[in-house]
């Protein structure tokens, strides 16, 4: 007779997690999200003295430099190996080109839209798993009501989004409309 498996979280040895486990992830999670805010500020800030590219530079240096204090003296350079070097290359790549031009974005618009904007990354992540990781999607209705909340953000201020500017209504009406497809 066939193991069923259980959806419950398990650890490398085969046992299934303790519940406390659970709970420091997800307040692990928490403080994470809680500090993206923070980021954002500060980033905001460094926008007004310093350019983009030093801003993104002096962030994956500081990045590689934590992670190699922490990492490397456990997993010595088998941490950098990578059986896949292109894919590794273009998703740094990628990071690298985002992280740029969320800064830039941070400058250019106030706080509260730039952050209201990036509650659209669910209805991308949602979008593109369907053709790039064949996945089924449910909860469409509730990414679509999450995209309308954002565009309802973004039309309060002029910078946001181009939404309360001539034809700018329409548009989210649009993408609105595309989201319920």
């Amino acid at each position: 007779m066939a193991e069923k498996q259980s959806l419950a979280p398990s650890r490398s040895d085969g046992t299934i997690a303790a519940m406390p486990d659970v709970l420091r992830g997800i307040l692990l999670m928490c403080a994470g999200v809680a500090l993206f805010p923070l980021m954002n500020a500060s980033v905001k800030l460094l926008t007004a003295r310093y350019p983009v590219i030093e801003i993104t530079w002096a962030r994956f240096t500081g990045h590689l430099i934590v992670m190699l204090i922490v990492f490397l003296p456990q997993y010595g350079w088998r941490l950098i190996a990578t059986r896949r070097p292109l894919v590794q290359l273009a998703r740094s790549l990628l990071m690298l080109v985002s992280n740029g031009i969320f800064v830039l974005a941070i400058g250019s618009v106030p706080l509260a839209t730039a952050s209201a904007i990036g509650f659209t990354s669910p209805l991308i992540v949602t979008a593109l798993s369907v053709p790039l990781l064949r996945e089924q999607v449910s909860g469409v209705a509730a990414v679509e009501r999450g995209l309308r909340g954002v565009l309802r953000r973004a039309a309060d201020h002029p910078a946001g989004l181009g939404v309360s500017r001539p034809g700018g209504p329409a548009a989210a009406r649009i993408v609105g409309g595309l989201c319920a497809i």
